[in-house]
């Protein structure tokens, strides 16, 4: 049942969506990679409804795309696709460190000094996916720093 809730209090649909976003972002699943609902619920031990609407979640944020009659594919982004993403990456990000320059804390600072000494190591060993992970915490805390709730969303 997609409202069913996990063994942490989160809901199934809310889980499958998590780790299936995760693993777009973290390569494992590649661009134009099928998303077979009943293999995805087997490996992750859910019923199908949870999967169905974590796709359609997926969909819905322009990672996933849907294929009528088929298989849902994580999408494969163009060039120009890439390009428009970094130019408002960018005029977010600026924002973004520009408030937490302004409204930081001590504790707030060593978080992300954390997070940045994590990526640096990861990277100096070839651990792409910590230094992913590590990467995202980084930007993560940035915006926490930052302090509004707009450039979180």
């Amino acid at each position: 049942m997609a409202g069913a809730m996990g063994t942490n209090g989160e809901l199934e649909s809310v889980r499958v969506t998590r780790i299936l976003r995760d693993d777009i972002v973290l390569g494992r699943r590649v661009p134009g990679s099928r998303l077979v609902e009943r293999d995805i619920a087997a490996e992750l031990n859910v019923s199908r409804l949870p999967v169905r609407e974590a796709i359609r979640t997926l969909v819905a944020e322009g990672v996933v795309v849907a294929r009528p009659r088929t298989w849902a594919v994580v999408r494969e982004f163009t060039h120009r696709d890439i390009q428009d993403f970094a130019e408002v990456r960018e005029a977010i990000e600026t924002l973004i460190f520009v408030f937490a320059a302004e409204r930081h804390d001590e504790a707030g600072l060593a978080r992300i000094q954390d997070a940045y000494e994590r990526e640096l190591a990861a990277a100096r060993t070839g651990d792409s996916e910590a230094a992913r992970i590590a990467a995202a915490e980084f930007h993560e805390i940035a915006v926490e720093i930052a302090g509004n709730e707009m450039l979180g969303s």
